[in-house]
């Protein structure tokens, strides 16, 4: 009896090109609106880094474009947010150089983290993670990894992408170089020290993503650690002394800044300052008084760093969409870092009760009354009335322009800070910083330029024209016109006793000075428009009937 032949096993085909793209692209899925690429400047740093100059460009990622990344076409990048903010992938960019990839694949294995390690242009290393089945928030992605790059010993300023943790539109997410790029040695490397193929290298990233349950449970577990840890620090920084109140913890102040930073009109914003303050804020101010601020919730209630400084950063960019992202990446590095330090180095020292005021100026037009406020040498230029009574408010204008806050009192202790305020108050001087006249008068002012001052209507169709039409046929003659022309006109003026005015308010001085509102029939539409009588603000100045001159007799 012959023995039976063994079964060759079936050789399992190659995957074709097309089929690898396809795979890398359900891996490093991401933007849709935009992909980075770079060209070579032939130049190497001192540090060892590759000098190379990045460019956005419009669109996603395409297979086409993947193509040409391993083939003899432009490198690419990939964003790994996707548009609605969720994320398939991340990486630690070790953006050190001369690096044993070998040994930091050990290390990961050992700590048993779900990242595979590859080579990137300049010879550091892209620490990769990826998410199968269900896309996971870029926020906890980003949280992750740096709890990753914690538990490796890794420096807080090694970067993390996602960088951002919202997709606002094209351009305004960081990419990342893709591996594999032809020519270059950006391979992946196993804990053995060999460098695998682009077919190896896509079936081992397959199996080492993880899922969202798996992240999730990570960083619940990581954030425990890591309050349990700025606890004990507290207590050894500060004995016997409590955190600094007012924050509401590191999560809500990040939330509070995050809002402030977002826009200088935002329904929050303009809620937790007054009208004055809120246009002078310039975002370097906002982000000068984040980052001092954030640091010392990072060093001791267990916010993340990495995750600060992202929030801020993407805000950040959203505020400067007009300065190309080069001028804007530096400008934030060079505010976030000196402040950042500036707020470590204090940690979270306890305001002693309330605030001690050097001065208080007011500045009163019948109730629109306004406080300048200096404290510690510092100023508060300007805090209405009823926000200094609300101690939130307050809080908010102390952050920006005293860089800290006050303990916030108990429901049940909030009338001593009403007491200090009206204690406050009635101390306070005329503001010689402010001219002589009324927020009325200033009204009565421009309301005048604009009626008399702005082209003749020569009917009251051209109030289309952004005019004022005398009505000088009735028995009280009067003057209409449409409120956003006259709010317009008020804004360019922009007087420094007035400033820019809401609609409401102009409305309300209107139907003081005897106005109203009605509708009018202007080009066959219905036209809302307000009128003052003529009375309320006079007529254009009569011209003096000159005598003639004197004839000389000859």
């Amino acid at each position: 009896m012959t023995a039976e032949k063994p079964k060759t096993p079936w050789p399992k085909p190659e995957p074709t090109e097309a089929e690898l793209i396809e795979r890398a692209m359900r891996l490093f899925r991401g933007s849709s609106t935009h992909h980075g690429t770079y060209t070579l400047l032939g130049e190497v740093r001192p540090d060892g880094k590759v000098k190379t100059k990045g460019a956005t460009l419009t669109g996603g990622a395409t297979a086409e474009l993947w193509r040409g990344h391993l083939g003899d076409g432009d490198p690419l990048g990939v964003s790994p947010v996707q548009d609605d903010g969720m994320c398939g992938w991340g990486a630690i960019d070790r953006d050190e150089y001369a690096l044993n990839h070998a040994a930091i694949a050990t290390e990961i294995e050992e700590l048993g983290l779900p990242l595979t390690v590859v080579k990137s242009k300049s010879s550091g290393a892209h620490l990769l993670a990826g998410v199968f089945e269900d896309d996971i928030p870029a926020a906890l992605m980003q949280e992750a990894l740096a709890f990753m790059r914690d538990l490796l010993g890794l420096a807080k300023g090694i970067e993390i992408y996602p960088k951002q943790t919202e997709h606002k539109g094209p351009k305004s997410t960081n990419w990342l170089n893709m591996p594999y790029r032809h020519g270059t040695d950006t391979v992946c490397v196993r804990p053995d020290g060999t460098e695998l193929s682009f077919p190896e290298f896509i079936h081992r990233f397959e199996g080492r993503r993880r899922g969202k349950a798996w992240y999730e449970k990570f960083v619940k577990e990581a954030r425990a650690e890591a309050k349990a840890k700025a606890k004990a620090a507290r207590k050894d920084d500060a004995p016997g002394e409590a955190p600094r109140g007012g924050g509401g913890g590191g999560e809500a102040r990040l939330e509070f800044w995050r809002l402030q930073m977002h826009k200088p009109d935002e329904k929050t914003f303009r809620e937790t300052m007054n009208e004055k303050a809120r246009f002078e804020v310039h975002a370097n101010s906002q982000l000068t008084a984040a980052a001092y601020d954030l640091a010392r919730f990072c060093r001791h209630d267990g916010l993340s760093p990495d995750r600060a400084r992202s929030v801020i950063y993407g805000e950040w960019l959203y505020r400067k969409t007009d300065e190309p992202q080069t001028e804007a990446d530096e400008s934030f590095e060079d505010v976030w870092q000196r402040q950042y330090e500036k707020g470590w180095a204090e940690g979270a020292p306890i305001f002693g009760g309330l605030p001690v005021y050097d001065q208080v100026f007011v500045t009163e037009d019948g109730d629109d009354t306004t406080f300048r406020l200096v404290v510690g040498g510092k100023t508060i230029p300007a805090i209405k009335a009823r926000d200094w009574l609300d101690q939130k408010k307050f809080n908010a204008l102390a952050l920006i322009y005293l860089e800290d806050t006050y303990p916030e009192l108990a429901w049940k202790d909030r009338g001593k800070w009403r007491l200090h305020v009206t204690e406050a108050r009635a101390r306070a001087e005329p503001d010689p910083l402010v001219a002589n006249i009324s927020r009325g008068d200033t009204f009565v002012e421009l309301l005048n330029d604009f009626i008399h001052n702005t082209q003749r209507s020569a009917s009251r169709d051209d109030i289309l024209l952004k005019r004022a039409w005398l009505d000088d046929e009735a028995e009280d003659p009067a003057y209409y016109f449409r409120l956003g022309d006259l709010q317009n006109f008020i804004r360019d003026a922009n007087t420094p006793e007035f400033g820019k005015p809401k609609r409401p308010e102009i409305a309300a001085r209107i139907r003081k000075l005897g106005g109203s509102d009605l509708a009018l029939k202007l080009m066959g539409d219905s036209v809302r428009c307000f009128w003052v009588p003529r009375s309320a603000v006079g007529g254009p100045a009569e011209p003096i009937d000159t005598p003639p001159p004197p004839t000389r007799e000859v």
